[in-house]
């Protein structure tokens, strides 16, 4: 993996920052973008591809 970070835009609802708000919170993460690193990582190295991305699960689509 290469080192540093780098600053992106990306298009998320609302209640997603909240959830990412609420876990930096709860666990005492430095800030919103590092919650969402965590969870970047763990879906990376964690998650199945097929699981994450071809079951739709969207609370905003209807």
């Amino acid at each position: 993996m290469e080192d540093g970070k780098i600053e992106r835009a990306f298009t998320v609802q609302p209640g997603h920052v909240k959830w990412l708000e609420e876990m930096a919170a709860k666990y005492e993460i430095e800030d919103v973008s590092k919650a969402m690193r965590i969870v970047l990582e763990y879906a990376m190295r964690e998650g199945d591809e097929e699981t994450i991305f071809e079951e739709v699960r969207c609370h905003y689509c209807g």
